[in-house]
């Protein structure tokens, strides 16, 4: 599996209080997700990119986020470091 980072887009809400339009955050709300990328071949949900935060010997996994194709703008395959 790889290790990657997706930057994906995510839907946010404004102030929890009566305020007028023009004090919202216009900003995207952009989140960066860390993990392995299971791909459709491998079990990752259609339509979506699918991350796992931890995989197992046993490839039992956790932490498994689906992120809509649409909301993703981009991901970064990550390369293996070794720490001695």
């Amino acid at each position: 599996m790889q290790p990657v980072i997706v930057e994906w887009l995510d839907a946010h809400q404004g102030e929890g209080y009566w305020h007028a339009l023009s004090d919202n955050d216009m900003d995207a709300h952009v989140i960066r997700t860390c993990g392995w990328l299971i791909t459709e071949a491998d079990g990752g949900k259609p339509g979506h990119v699918t991350v796992a935060q931890n995989v197992d010997p046993n490839e039992m996994m956790d932490h498994v986020i689906f992120i809509p194709c649409k909301m993703v703008e981009r991901i970064i395959g990550l390369e293996p470091i070794h720490v001695v």
